[in-house]
């Protein structure tokens, strides 16, 4: 039977056949092209947008202030070099609240408000004293530490290095219902009475339990305690300051209605006391306080004041003879709280203004209580912050040329600016004048340091006191 289906067509071969097929090739693959075209040209709902050139930052400088050199990151070292010792050490205090350093020793304030010296390599105690506890060779007085306290108060006059703190005891002696308050000054190497010194004899004398002595600020020379003849933390019309001498603990002079916010070299800066607030943090001190005057620590006269133009301010911080001082106009003198303040630094002998923070700079500062004041500060009004690092012994100051990193500022060390890195971990940065990050990863809160020691507070997850950690430094 013949086979009826159809052949396929023969193949056609040959030049032009391979023509017709480029020929349809390139049809379908310009159709391709054509869709793809298409296909990209429609608009995206989700896509990015361009991307824009970041905005440059707006930077500024403060009159009289250089760039930093370079060069100086590699020389500044770290603040956690070596781990030391810390809260779990055999012996040592379960919470510190602050600390100083001096030499190989480190005086700390415990959670419970007393006082203990240790090894700064080891955390062995050389000698410690609970609030209320007698003084050893004190006649009776008990340690006390007041509200208005922070770090501890050290000093280099007399013999070896002295810790000065206040005291409270029964006035007169035998009489139990009644007390006395003063200043005494403690050996660093044993914690014996060195001297004391009462500084309310000219006050009533108050109830059993009743404290006088409401603050006290020390430099290298003198001693200078607050006293007032209320019991609450307002002092009255009657509060006034004395200042001891603090090698031999002899009265130098006293001053009726002011009370020492710091001293500053051979100065003591002074606040109206008659509305002052001598329970108020140092941020906190504007509300109902005076303005300031400067005092000669020698002989007690007063040698300049800031009234004329600030009708309240405040020594923030100190470093030699230059003070950080927080100041509202004169005009504003009738705000219960004020608005906004201004940031200074000041020569302490004479009350010139040296520096002056722009209004809307918002700076944070820390003193490393030497030589150094350093701020972050924004002064571009942009909201980028630069470092500016004012020293006290030269009277100059340098101003980062870069934004610097970093949040919260914890405090000043060798130069350095430690804050905080921002991130959730909690950890802090270092940063040179020229804002340079010269260590990062820094475990918890700088709390003290020296050159060659640091003190960190830390804080676990869930606990409410911090821990600490003791470190050795490397420069």
């Amino acid at each position: 039977m013949p086979d009826t289906s159809e052949a396929p067509p023969e193949q056609e071969s040959g030049p032009a056949a391979h023509t017709v097929t480029r020929i349809v090739l390139l049809a379908a693959a310009g159709a391709c092209l054509l869709l793809l075209a298409a296909w990209c040209a429609r608009p995206d709902p989700v896509a990015d947008p361009p991307a824009r050139e970041p905005i440059p930052p707006k930077l500024g400088t403060l009159p009289g202030f250089t760039e930093p050199g370079k060069g100086s990151a590699a020389e500044r070292g770290s603040p956690q070099h070596r781990e030391l010792w810390d809260d779990t050490t055999k012996g040592v205090p379960e919470v510190v609240r602050s600390a100083r350093f001096r030499g190989d020793a480190v005086a700390l304030i415990d959670g419970d408000r007393g006082l203990g010296v240790a090894a700064a390599d080891t955390g062995r105690t050389a000698w410690s004293i609970a609030e209320d506890a007698e003084l050893t060779g004190g006649g009776g007085a008990q340690y006390r530490h007041s509200s208005s306290s922070g770090s501890p108060l050290l000093t280099e006059a007399g013999t070896g290095w002295s810790a000065l703190v206040e005291y409270v005891q029964d006035s007169p002696p035998g009489d139990t219902e009644h007390t006395a308050s003063g200043i005494a000054a403690l050996s660093g190497a044993d914690g014996s009475v060195r001297w004391k010194a009462r500084i309310d004899d000219d006050l009533p004398a108050l109830e059993s339990g009743g404290y006088h002595l409401m603050a006290m600020e020390a430099g290298t020379e003198v001693a200078v305690g607050t006293v007032a003849s209320g019991e609450t933390g307002r002092a009255s019309r009657e509060a006034r300051s004395v200042a001891i001498d603090a090698a031999t603990g002899e009265e130098r002079w006293r001053k009726k209605g002011l009370w020492a916010s710091a001293v500053a070299g051979d100065t003591v800066l002074m606040q109206d006391a008659r509305e002052a607030d001598l329970d108020a943090t140092p941020e906190k001190s504007l509300n109902g306080g005076g303005s300031l005057v400067g005092v000669d620590a020698e002989t007690g006269d007063v040698t300049w004041s800031l009234a004329d133009r600030y009708g309240r301010a405040h020594a923030a911080a100190t470093a030699g003879d230059t003070a950080l001082v927080v100041a509202e106009t004169a005009s504003d003198n009738g705000a219960e709280e004020p608005d906004s303040a201004e940031f200074l630094i000041i020569d302490a002998r004479t009350g010139k203004v040296l520096v002056e923070f722009p209004e809307d700079g918002r700076p944070e500062c820390a003193s490393d209580d030497v030589d150094v004041i350093a701020c972050t500060v924004d002064l571009g009004g942009k909201g980028f912050r630069q470092v500016a690092t004012w020293r006290a012994a030269d009277r100059e100051g340098t101003v980062s040329a870069h934004v610097a990193t970093g949040s919260v500022l914890h405090g000043a060390w060798n130069g350095a600016l430690i804050a905080h890195s921002g991130r959730r971990d909690g950890t802090a940065i270092a940063l040179d004048p020229a804002g340079t990050t010269i260590a990062k990863d820094l475990q918890g809160q700088f709390l003290a340091g020296s050159d060659t020691h640091t003190l960190f507070a830390t804080y676990a997850t869930g606990s409410t006191d911090p821990g600490y950690q003791v470190y050795r430094t490397a420069r």
